[in-house]
């Protein structure tokens, strides 16, 4: 049970740690070099198969600018931390992509259902 939920937690700091690194658009190599690890060694944390110390993921969070718990968080607290850092004109540019977004998923969710009527 204990190293289901240390992968379980593994997973995720890879999976916020990927989110974080890539909306600040660093490279593997020079996080890498930010954080005084080696390239695989961060590549083991992102694939979700290192064991990172607190100290490091304290340093990660330090680098990335973020409080240490977001990176071990789940994705709804990733994705509001990531969120809080937008400036408020790329707030606005995502609430108004998301708003097309889930316009397209209703419209296609009625196609669908049309589709299906005319099919019976």
């Amino acid at each position: 049970m204990k190293q289901k939920q240390a992968n379980a937690l593994k997973k995720r700091l890879a999976t916020n740690l990927s989110m974080y690194r890539t909306a600040r658009r660093n490279s593997l190599v020079a996080f890498s070099q930010e954080l005084d690890i080696s390239r695989s060694q961060l590549q083991a944390y992102l694939k979700g198969t290192g064991n990172p110390t607190l100290g490091i993921i304290e340093d990660m969070a330090k680098n990335l600018d973020v409080p240490p718990h977001s990176l071990l968080a789940g994705p709804e607290a990733a994705i509001q931390a990531c969120v809080s850092q937008l400036s408020e004109q790329d707030k606005m540019d995502l609430e108004r992509a998301l708003l097309i977004l889930l316009a397209f998923l209703e419209s296609s969710k009625s196609l669908s259902k049309s589709c299906s009527k005319q099919e019976e």
